[in-house]
């Protein structure tokens, strides 16, 4: 059949194929038609030579044979890490795993935004998984089990920082609340929108802050480094002179004697923000991040890094990115009563 289908003879020492392809070349400035001919010979080797064979006698090279029982891995390439993942891999390791290795942050922002699971659906096949990674980076803090879901958290969250993204004023609430259609209920939420935008906008802190003209608010930061990229949005970035002020708006509805607990869990996020931002604005000097609870404004967490002191910020960042690059998830029991892995004896979920 591959004779016929040659036309050629096998029989025969050798065959030749010979066949006119058809070309388009380019002259000037247009394309004309160009025929050549190829000829294709293939020589038949109808014997086959005896090959010698090597006998016993012949001592052959051996090396022991080693075995490795360890896993296979590799790092993927063009990563992207955020301000969140470095966030909960900090407070657990093995929660980072459960949340973005194994696929449970669905579950994660389902236990600790206290939004029903068809607003983590509808949140997740829009905007995709990067939607659920800023859901958790601005819930970081576990729910307290007593608290009532009338009142989604996470709704507020993006409500009070779609406000500050538009520089809404309080006064503005109501013409805001009816323009967004899409959302059942918003009225319930339009009296803490004006006492929260109330309190930020009267405070101390708008005055020194808010004040200065140059800023970006809702500011997208991406930068790469070896074969990964770092990327995060920051609420607020300031432009002041010869400093970058970062501010973060947090909505914890939490009594001011708490701030000092609940800035912990967010001091790493808000560290990756000025390592990012000083890799970006190198000609700054000084780098401030401002973490603000809308409840208490005036009582500010903040960090500051000279330009001297980058290198410590730049070793701690470095060191949480390497291992979740190198996959090292292990357990942080001490966080498990914060968790939403634990059961209701705050034991990890995990043996």
């Amino acid at each position: 059949m591959l004779g016929s289908g040659l036309n050629s003879d096998f029989n025969s020492e050798k065959i030749n194929i010979s066949e006119e392809l058809n070309f388009l070349k380019l002259e000037e400035d247009r394309y004309v038609n160009e025929t050549k001919k190829y000829n294709l010979e293939i020589v038949f080797q109808k014997e086959i030579e005896d090959v010698e064979t090597l006998g016993n006698d012949v001592e052959s090279e051996s090396s022991e044979l080693i075995i490795s029982t360890g896993g296979l891995y590799s790092t993927e390439k063009l990563e992207i890490i955020s301000a969140s993942k470095v966030s909960i891999y900090n407070q657990c390791p093995l929660k980072y795993y459960l949340t973005y290795e194994a696929g449970f942050s669905k579950l994660n922002s389902l236990q600790h935004t206290q939004i029903n699971e068809q607003s983590i659906d509808n949140e997740f096949d829009e905007d995709t998984a990067d939607n659920l990674d800023d859901l958790i980076g601005e819930n970081l803090i576990e729910p307290d089990k007593n608290t009532s879901t009338d009142f989604d958290s996470a709704l507020y969250g993006k409500m009070f920082h779609s406000c500050m993204e538009q520089n809404l004023r309080y006064e503005e609430i109501d013409k805001f609340i009816n323009t967004d259609k899409g959302i059942k209920d918003l009225e319930k939420y339009t009296d803490a929108l004006k006492n929260d935008l109330k309190k930020i906008q009267q405070s101390n802190f708008a005055k020194k802050y808010l004040s200065i003209p140059t800023y970006k608010n809702e500011f997208e930061m991406y930068i790469k480094e070896n074969d990964y990229f770092l990327h995060g949005i920051t609420d607020r970035i300031i432009f002041d002179k010869n400093k970058i002020i970062i501010c973060d708006y947090k909505t914890d509805n939490i009594e001011s004697k708490e701030i000092k607990k609940h800035a912990e869990y967010y001091l790493m996020q808000l560290k990756f923000y000025l390592y990012i931002s000083s890799r970006l604005f190198s000609d700054f000097e000084i780098f401030e991040g401002n973490l603000i609870f809308v409840k208490h404004p005036d009582n500010i967490v903040s960090i500051r890094y000279p330009k001297r002191e980058l290198e410590s910020l730049e070793m701690e960042i470095q060191e949480i990115i390497l291992n979740i690059r190198n996959k090292k998830f292990d357990k942080n029991l001490p966080h498990c009563r914060f968790c939403s892995f634990s059961d209701s004896t705050n034991k990890c979920i995990i043996n």
